[in-house]
């Protein structure tokens, strides 16, 4: 199990933008124990999530921090900076991911329009085609 002053320091730290396995590291608790107290305690759970949101603003934060670090160069910029993007497109994809947006669409943004006709072929239909009502 991890004492409540424990978990108030683990949390500060992945807030702080930590990974959870530093930021346990860094407070020497147990990982384990960690783990199923979230498991159990669905306001301790809450709280995690709230300190794991406040840590990927912080990743945010800094990618926007190294971006505009002129001291360093374009390429070395660009090595940092690319995977933490990624790592936020992933871990908070509808706030951090890339929008991909499919629509189908009819003429003038409308609904598509589809017509069938059925076509009875053989010596007792005469080759009458019948239309179908268009279903919009």
């Amino acid at each position: 199990m991890i004492d409540s002053q424990t978990f108030s320091d683990v949390l500060s730290e992945i807030a702080s933008g930590e990974s959870a396995r530093k930021a346990l590291v860094a407070c020497g608790a147990d990982e384990r124990g960690f783990w199923r107290y979230l498991a159990k305690d669905e306001k301790a759970a809450q709280q995690y999530a709230r300190a794991r949101a406040q840590g990927l603003e912080r990743m945010a934060e800094e990618i926007l921090e190294i971006a505009d670090d002129e001291s360093l160069p374009a390429d070395s910029r660009r090595v940092r900076v690319d995977p933490r993007k990624w790592l936020l497109s992933k871990l908070a994809p509808k706030k951090y991911g890339d929008k991909i947006e499919t629509t189908h669409q009819g003429p003038d943004g409308g609904p598509v329009q589809s017509r069938v006709t059925v076509e009875f072929v053989g010596a007792s239909a005469g080759g009458v085609s019948l239309p179908v009502a268009d279903k919009g």
